[in-house]
């Protein structure tokens, strides 16, 4: 498998810093950040070795963050947090083991998020419909 290195995979999967989007792109910009963080999509060093984070993974990469995130460290109509029934990303719904974001950092694993933002997006598509 031909992997991408750390600059081809910015230019795919993080093609414009988080606060440079629009609010209207941030969820499109976090689903494209995300997917490149799945571990068939991480980039490798010359040597090989995966690079397990080939952007910091917090909220200054976060066009949701960016847009949604208060003075007060509150998510505010954040579409994740409206998807996850008023829970954000870093916090635990009943009966999660672990959320979203500390699976990632945790686990290494970024397929919770990832599905949450497409639910996020599903959120998105049907009130725009209504």
């Amino acid at each position: 498998m031909n992997r991408l290195t750390r600059k081809e995979w910015i230019a795919k999967y993080y093609p414009k810093a988080a606060d440079e989007t629009s609010k209207e792109e941030a969820l499109d910009h976090s689903i494209l950040k995300w997917t490149g963080l799945l571990k068939e999509n991480l980039p490798e060093y010359p040597s090989g070795d995966l690079i397990t984070e080939p952007v910091c993974v917090n909220s200054s990469t976060c066009a949701l963050c960016h847009h949604y995130f208060d003075d007060i460290e509150e998510c505010v109509q954040c579409p994740l947090e409206i998807a996850r029934s008023g829970f954000h990303c870093a916090e635990n719904m009943k009966g999660e083991s672990v959320n979203p974001f500390d699976s990632y950092h945790r686990c290494g694993d970024a397929r919770p998020m990832l599905e949450w933002l497409m639910k996020a997006k599903d959120v998105e598509r049907n009130e725009t419909h209504l």
